[in-house]
């Protein structure tokens, strides 16, 4: 279980005064069309441009991370510091932990065919979350489909593009 409460906007770990509590919406339709025009163009023509454009365009995304809850049919959740989510995870033959992310409802149910919650969340969130959290190595994108990991080191990376831009 991990906790997603210091992911909210407002929080500013620096502050003495923040809400004790965030609500985020659930199960909020997310399609990100642009992704595979530019993933498309960088598996055929893998040049430092077609990279970056992509990189670009991860970090202006949002994702979907599926989450086990109680109520799947639940439109919000509100986390207080503490809480905990249950999320999915994959992991190689390494035995390595991922985390499994996804660019639309399509792609989570042809991985995840159960009925499941999501969060719809943004990169930097996403980028922030994974490197704060020991037990994982990266993330999958789309594991059903087009499974591409992004490790650590790279997560990093776009991280640092999105902070030196702000």
């Amino acid at each position: 279980m991990h906790s997603f409460y210091n992911l909210n906007p407002n929080y500013n770990s620096l502050s003495l005064d923040h809400s004790t509590s965030v609500s985020l919406d659930l199960n909020v339709p997310l399609s990100n069309d642009e992704f595979y025009k530019l993933f498309d163009m960088y598996c055929v023509n893998p040049n430092e441009s077609t990279q970056n454009d992509l990189g670009i365009h991860l970090n202006k995304m949002n994702y979907l991370l599926g989450i086990i809850c109680d109520d799947v049919s639940s439109k919000q959740i509100t986390l207080t510091k503490g809480d905990d989510l249950k999320l999915l995870i994959c992991s190689n033959d390494d035995r390595e932990v991922f985390l499994p992310i996804f660019t639309n409802d399509d792609e989570l149910k042809s991985w995840y065919p159960e009925p499941i919650s999501t969060l719809t969340i943004p990169a930097i969130w996403l980028w922030k979350f994974i490197l704060s959290q020991k037990n994982y190595a990266g993330i999958i994108i789309n594991p059903a489909g087009v499974a591409w990991g992004i490790n650590l080191q790279h997560i990093q990376s776009l991280l640092d593009d999105i902070l030196n831009l702000q």
